[in-house]
């Protein structure tokens, strides 16, 4: 089980230009929490929610985003798995529903994303993970769109906390043990 907590920014504007030359005038905060579980080393899967200021927004609406992903972790898959691994690389494939709150409906979506994790502990890692969420073009109002369909840019920094046996009997059998 890890919970999750992360602050980022979601890219929104509709000059394709703006976003590669100038990022940061097209960033707008974000706020992201999460709760998950990996099944195997190499599977899991987490339910997630966030929110946002979109862009030009006089009125106080704020967007919202619920959503749950499958993760697939590379570096396991890849290259074994190993328990001490400091450094390793997810990806997720999800379905979201966003909801502007002055709409009174969700709309669907769905996200992909990468993320670089490094494991500080066995209970503690910080990550950074981009995305890209896909609506219907006309869902997301400032978003960047191509053939029917609106594109969310979205960047992560956070940190999870792991729960992962931790149980009174390992630690103290990990107390017991230690010099």
């Amino acid at each position: 089980l890890f919970i999750e907590g992360a602050m980022g920014a979601y890219f929104s504007g509709r000059q394709y230009g703006m976003l590669f030359s100038n990022p940061l005038s097209q960033a707008r905060p974000k706020f992201y929490a999460a709760i998950g579980k990996w099944f195997t080393p190499t599977s899991g899967m987490r339910i997630w929610g966030d929110v946002n200021k979109p862009k030009g927004d006089k009125t106080g609406e704020h967007l919202v985003s619920v959503g749950v992903d499958y993760l697939w972790n590379l570096s396991n898959t890849f290259r074994g798995y190993d328990p001490q691994r400091r450094l390793e690389f997810q990806s997720s494939l999800g379905v979201n529903f966003l909801r502007q709150r002055k709409l009174s409906s969700f709309a669907p979506g769905v996200n992909v994303g990468l993320r670089a994790q490094w494991n500080a502990n066995r209970m503690v890692a910080l990550f950074l993970e981009p995305q890209l969420r896909v609506y219907e073009e006309n869902e997301v109002r400032n978003n960047y769109t191509l053939a029917g369909y609106g594109f969310v840019p979205v960047g992560l920094f956070g940190m999870q906390l792991r729960f992962n046996g931790y149980t009174p009997e390992v630690e103290k059998e990990h107390f017991a043990t230690r010099k």
